[in-house]
């Protein structure tokens, strides 16, 4: 299986927030998968439809996707914030870090040995 590589950072001031955030980070990875680079898209997705966008930009470019879901070790929200939060449950695979009681570290080792088990499976999607 080739390998397709470019990495998109978090964004800059070109890339401030909103709608054009949206409309052009996918296509500055698009055009990367094109070129042949890998793409590392880091955004915070907690809407399927966000998560499906970033998931066709691969499938058009026939590369690979693999979604990573990080349970970040924040402090608890108020109910006002639980009741007010949009999101939408993931209801495809995806690894899982989950960063509760663990150092940077131990997390970046769970997250390599999940990717190398998907590597050997040769999960494309």
């Amino acid at each position: 299986m080739r390998r397709r590589s470019a990495r998109v950072e978090r964004p800059g001031p070109f890339f401030r927030s909103g709608l054009s955030y949206r409309r052009r980070t996918p296509a500055v990875a698009a055009d990367n998968l094109g070129l042949g680079r890998d793409v590392v898209a880091d955004s915070v997705n907690p809407l399927r439809i966000t998560r499906e966008a970033w998931r066709g930009v691969a499938e058009r470019a026939g590369s690979a996707c693999i979604e990573i879901e990080v349970v970040p070790n924040l402090e608890l929200p108020s109910w006002s914030q639980v009741v007010g939060r949009e999101y939408d449950p993931w209801d495809r695979p995806r690894l899982v870090v989950d960063t509760a009681g663990q150092t940077e570290a131990e997390s970046r080792a769970v997250l390599e040995r999940s990717l190398s088990a998907e590597e050997r499976k040769g999960r494309t999607t």
